[in-house]
């Protein structure tokens, strides 16, 4: 593959877009109509199938975790070139392909069944998984009428490549849920639209029929016309980006906006809550120079990109204990970095070397600021405050702030108090159920132990299931909280250590790991 290729879509239309040397189909007002009258009538030969979508997907990932399949070898180079990872951070990308979806989807459709009737879930419920616990938060009845969405709008992200196309599985999930399939209308994001035109190759090969009820293409962003229309012609909106992208498609996609055979539709609805987010650290006890590692990786697999990225480290002790952390996780930091392989692209680590030069400077004028930083470059920041100041976090590349609390209620209290975008992960050493389950009251959605935010599992995301929510609707605003649990943390933290090791050579093997060879 090289720039310049051209991604083949079965609903052929002749407005094309050229997005970072790629060639691909533009949505336009004139076409929009079409593109999903197309889908739609697919959509309902699909149905008359029988056929389950989700064995096509499943036999789909199969191949794409598999480091031979030739879609992936071939993926890499233009993967590289639209989102600067490099072959370490990509594998980590793919992991998700090799997630036991059917076990996933089975599990969510069965044990939150309960969610699709009338009665209350009480606040607290705990769901036991395979890893740990999913918390329900807020009584939770469910408007038990379905939705039952032709086409559902998929405005994606770009930061993440394989993650993005995981995101057709939220529509071709609905009927394990009880619901229709839908269409899907794809829009690929313009910093990286490579990924989703592959998986859907792959589709192509194993299910055309099911392949023909999606139609993925780019429009631009925040185009009234062109919007007006898609939200015309679409039940469900589901977009990711910065909160206030997705707070302005709420504002002009208004239920009623659309008439499709002579009704006035109900939707669209806007039901995702994925918008900008970060994460954040808690630790509590001795700190070596493994614990700084597993933190390390949190903060820069990705580079720092993804929601749930530490930015800030709290440690329950003195300013000094902070400050020695600090110090170690500086450390533990180079070698992480050096060993996750460097940003592929010059353009975008030149952006992300301005960034983090300049949100060092800002922090390096603050009273009582140490900062910890290679000698050479600019890629990475950890910075001791000795204050609890509110300070906005990096945005692109690897910086964590670090800074101590007296105890688990001043932390909590100021999570309490803090902005919403502070609460989608959290890494912690912290085994004490309780206050776990407390801290997804207080609105941490994703709780790990450290080193385990990267290798996510699948299930709720930031709070939901979509394809419930798409279905049903969520009018109270329950939300679903995933923890990491084993009452043995040791046996995690020697995992999570062992899992760097393999994976990107760092730190050293586990001897747990050593003796089960």
């Amino acid at each position: 593959m090289s720039s310049g290729m051209k991604f083949e879509n079965p609903t052929e239309i002749e407005e094309e877009v050229l997005l970072n040397g790629f060639s691909l189909p533009e949505i336009t007002e004139g076409n929009v109509g079409p593109i999903t009258q197309k889908i739609r009538s697919a959509t309902e030969a699909y149905r008359r199938s029988g056929k389950d979508p989700m064995e096509a997907i499943y036999e789909a990932n199969r191949r794409w975790s598999d480091p031979n399949y030739e879609r992936r070898e071939e993926a890499f180079p233009p993967l590289s070139q639209t989102t600067g990872f490099s072959p370490q951070m990509l594998t980590l990308c793919f992991r998700p392909f090799s997630w036991d979806l059917k076990s996933a989807i089975g599990f969510e459709s069965s044990r939150l069944s309960d969610l699709n009737t009338d009665r209350e879930i009480e606040s607290g419920t705990r769901i036991e998984t395979p890893d740990g616990f999913i918390v329900v938060n807020h009584d939770a009845p469910i408007n038990r009428r379905s939705r039952e969405p032709e086409t559902v709008a998929n405005i994606a992200f770009g930061n993440l490549p394989a993650y993005d196309a995981l995101g057709l599985v939220t529509a071709l999930s609905i009927p394990n849920f009880g619901g229709r399939l839908p269409s899907q209308l794809y829009k690929v994001a313009a910093q990286q639209p490579v990924m989703v035109p592959l998986y859907l190759e792959t589709l192509e090969e194993i299910d055309p029929e099911l392949r023909s009820t999606i139609f993925a293409g780019y429009w631009k962003g925040g185009d009234p016309v062109v919007e007006e229309e898609i939200f015309r012609n679409s039940d469900v909106i589901l977009p990711f980006g910065k909160t206030e992208h997705i707070e302005d498609i709420r504002r002009r996609a208004k239920p009623g906006i659309g008439i499709r055979r002579g009704i006035r539709l109900k939707g669209p609805y806007v039901v995702t809550r994925h918008s900008t987010k970060w994460g954040e650290g808690l630790h509590s006890g001795d700190f070596d120079y493994d614990d700084g590692l597993l933190y390390a990786f949190d903060a820069a697999a990705f580079y720092g990109l993804a929601c749930s990225n530490l930015k800030r480290l709290t440690v329950i002790g003195s300013p000094r204990e902070a400050q020695r952390v600090a110090e170690c996780l500086g450390e533990a930091m180079e070698e992480t970095v050096s060993k996750l392989g460097t940003i592929q692209n010059q353009e975008f680590s030149i952006a992300v070397g301005a960034d983090v030069h300049r949100w060092s400077r800002h922090l390096d004028g603050l009273d009582g600021s140490v900062i910890f930083k290679p000698e050479r470059g600019l890629g990475y920041v950890v910075a001791y405050l000795e204050s609890s100041q509110d300070i906005s976090p990096l945005g692109k590349g690897v910086g964590i702030i670090v800074n101590a609390v007296d105890s688990e209620e001043e932390f909590l209290s100021r999570i309490y108090e803090g902005d919403s975008e502070r609460k989608q992960a959290l890494s912690t050493n912290i085994r004490d159920l309780g206050l776990l389950e407390r801290l997804t009251e207080a609105g941490y959605t994703s709780i790990g132990f450290p080193g385990s935010i990267p290798f996510s599992e699948p299930g709720p995301h930031d709070g939901q299931v979509d394809s419930v929510d798409i279905l049903y609707g969520n009018p109270t605003g329950a939300r679903l909280s995933k923890i990491e649990f084993s009452e043995d943390p040791r046996y995690l933290k020697r995992r999570n250590l062992g899992r760097l090791f393999r994976y990107f050579g760092i730190g050293e093997e586990p001897t747990y790991f050593k003796k089960d060879k």
